[in-house]
């Protein structure tokens, strides 16, 4: 049993300046800001979940426009075929444009209702250029640097003047740095040495003669896999520490290459921006103008000066196993990205996995839409089998299979909770998990995930919550995601510390996922929307609830039914004073409730469609893996 609780409150700062700020001289004096994205006090600039769909919409057929031209043209300049071409486009364009796109249109509202006033921007160089797409997605989201640079590379579209005072954009000083937050979704939690050790030997023994299907990572389920013996048969794990090359950008190139792409799509650009609402023809054809040269500056050098030599490699890497499959989880590595791109040049069945909560259930899921399911011909699901609606998935085919990792979840679960404290001893009525809130919007962005500009409903959500709690006698233990999301709600913790009293109190870790340790502490897992924690909940028989009022993520369509069930039965809620109800109702008999008709049927209904758990998901997985080539 893990022992999370006894380890100190330390994580390394965050580049989280107080706000991404854009400096001017405005009414309130010399030196008063204007703030690019919204803090829990409610400054800045905010999209409402409606308003992120639709730029979401808006956006996706220009990614496709551009993917194409920027695909044909690597294909024709750098020798790489049109097939990997797409994979390697996709991966690099849809971060790029996403951030430049939000960012913009976060500057242009901020602009509005000014009255002729021109604020003055702070300006400053970018950091160290981010080599490759998930160091850029890294950036957008972290760093306060990169953010500032292109806010000042933006303001050029208007004419802006530069700030000649304000704020470094630089990050506060560091904390001294305590122990790693430790992913536990990742870990297993429990030993079972004699079935490792057995699993280790097994494997090396058939190593020469695994003729299994290359895999790329495979998130939460590798552990699982590892220890139902796939590793030794079935799966065959492909490196993923080859050697990448990335020569100098060539200019010539990238004038051709990318400044050809934007060129080419100079009509979809513009159209995008006049269809999000900026008005002028020569502002749009500067953002066009802007947008073709942040891309040239961020587009991986390795996914076209070296494009055509880590394909190569790869081709021949891939092209030498006997299986032609490949099974990825995700695309998280530019490696991962050029593995994928070799699978289609050979001709591979590529099969992707999902790999966390959310899919299919939560509506505008973009992220998964732009960069998952476009780059495999199959898709496996926890359960649905709804084609989304997104131009960039059309021929992606859907298959249901237990997940794997929450099955294993779901067998663990019940044999720990019986091992702990009873319920009614437990100090806490709540366990309030806290979603992440990164330092900057996300890139790739969908309204699936919690972003900064639900930030101050959040803050109220959470005061409401605490405050009426504490009215009604019910005591929460808080869990807040990450380092970041503490910074971001500096003010309203102090506030809930307020309100809560001696019924409130701050767990000291930023761990993520549960232990058998977290859970002791109370009697029910509250979840501020139904993602990757609640599937395993609800999976595992854990006592849980959700306060969802649905202003940063909402259901689809094709889930209103399940989660209709859900509220019926008191698991989901939209207004504190029907969960605090639910709380009192059940709190010192929460195993009673999970017995409830209601609760059982609710339960089971979501489970089989979006957290399918099977004691037999082995048996399901190897038939489906062995009869890959089979005709449907």
């Amino acid at each position: 049993m893990y022992n999370s609780r006894q380890m100190s409150l330390q994580e390394p700062a965050s580049t989280v300046p107080a706000t991404l700020r854009v400096c001017a001289a405005l009414p309130g004096g010399p030196g008063a800001s204007l703030f690019l994205f919204p803090g829990e006090a409610g400054r800045g600039v905010a999209f409402s979940q409606e308003e992120s769909v639709r730029q979401s919409g808006l956006l996706a057929p220009l990614y496709e426009e551009l993917i194409s031209a920027v695909a044909a043209r690597t294909s024709r300049r750098c020798g790489v075929p049109a097939a990997a071409g797409e994979v390697l486009a996709r991966v690099a364009i849809v971060p790029v444009v996403c951030c430049f796109m939000d960012r913009l249109l976060r500057l242009e509202r901020l602009m509005r209702g000014r009255d002729g006033a021109r604020p003055a921007v702070l300006r400053c160089e970018y950091p160290e250029a981010p080599q490759g797409f998930e160091a850029y997605i890294g950036s957008a989201g972290a760093s306060a640097g990169f953010n500032q640079a292109l806010l000042g590379e933006l303001a050029a579209i208007w004419d802006l003047p530069p700030a000649r005072e304000g704020r470094s954009a630089s990050p506060a000083p560091g904390r001294k740095a305590g122990p790693a937050p430790v992913n536990f979704n990742c870990a297993r939690l429990e030993g079972n040495w004699l079935r490792r050790a057995a699993n280790k030997l097994a494997c090396a023994a058939t190593r020469r003669l695994n003729r299994g299907i290359p895999t790329l990572g495979l998130a939460y389920a590798e552990l699982a896999f590892r220890d139902a013996f796939f590793f030794v048969r079935l799966l065959r794990q492909m490196p993923g520490d080859w050697p990448l090359q990335a020569a100098a950008p060539d200019p010539a190139v990238r004038d051709d290459v990318l400044g050809g792409a934007v060129a080419e799509r100079a009509a979809a650009v513009e159209r995008v921006l006049a269809e999000a609402g900026v008005a002028q023809e020569h502002v749009r054809r500067r953002a066009r103008d802007t947008l073709d040269r942040h891309l040239r500056r961020f587009y991986p050098a390795s996914f076209l000066e070296s494009a055509a030599e880590n394909l190569a490699f790869c081709v021949r890497e891939l092209g030498s196993q006997p299986h032609k499959t490949l099974l990825a989880t995700g695309i998280g590595s530019m490696r991962e990205a050029f593995m994928v791109a070799a699978a289609r040049v050979l001709g591979f069945e590529t099969i992707g996995c999902q790999h966390a909560g959310g899919y299919g259930y939560l509506d505008a899921f973009a992220e998964a839409a732009e960069m998952e399911y476009p780059l495999v011909h199959t898709y496996v699901t926890w359960g649905w089998t709804d084609r989304p609606e997104h131009p960039a998935c059309k021929s992606t085919r859907f298959v249901p299979l237990p997940s794997p990792w929450l099955s294993e979840r779901a067998r663990f679960w019940p044999k720990a909770l019986a091992r702990l404290t009873p319920a009614d001893e437990r100090p806490y009525d709540l366990l309030l998990m806290t979603s992440k809130y990164r330092a900057f919007t996300k890139t790739p962005a969908s309204a699936a995930s919690t972003r900064l500009d639900t930030l101050p409903r959040f803050a109220d959500m959470a005061r409401g919550l605490v405050r009426d709690a504490a009215a009604a006698g019910v005591s929460i233990l808080h869990k807040l995601a990450n380092h970041d999301t503490t910074q971001h709600l500096k003010g309203t913790l102090e506030d809930l510390r307020r309100l809560g009293g001696a019924g409130y109190a701050q767990w000291e870790r930023f761990d993520k996922g549960m232990t058998p340790d977290l859970l002791s502490q109370a009697r029910f897992v509250l979840w501020d929307q139904p993602g990757t924690g609640f599937a395993e909940c609800v999976a595992a028989g854990i006592p849980t609830l959700v306060l969802w009022p649905r202003f940063d993520t909402r259901e689809s369509p094709e889930a209103a039914g399940a989660f209709r069930a859900l509220e019926d039965a008191g698991i989901v809620h939209r207004e504190t004073g029907s969960l605090l109800a639910q709380t009192l109702r059940w709190r010192s008999a929460p195993a009673a409730w999970l017995e409830e008709p209601a609760h059982r049927r609710a339960v089971a209904q979501f489970c089989r469609k979006f957290a399918w758990v099977d004691p037999d998901w082995a048996g399901k997985w190897r038939k489906f893996l062995l009869g890959i080539g089979d005709e449907p």
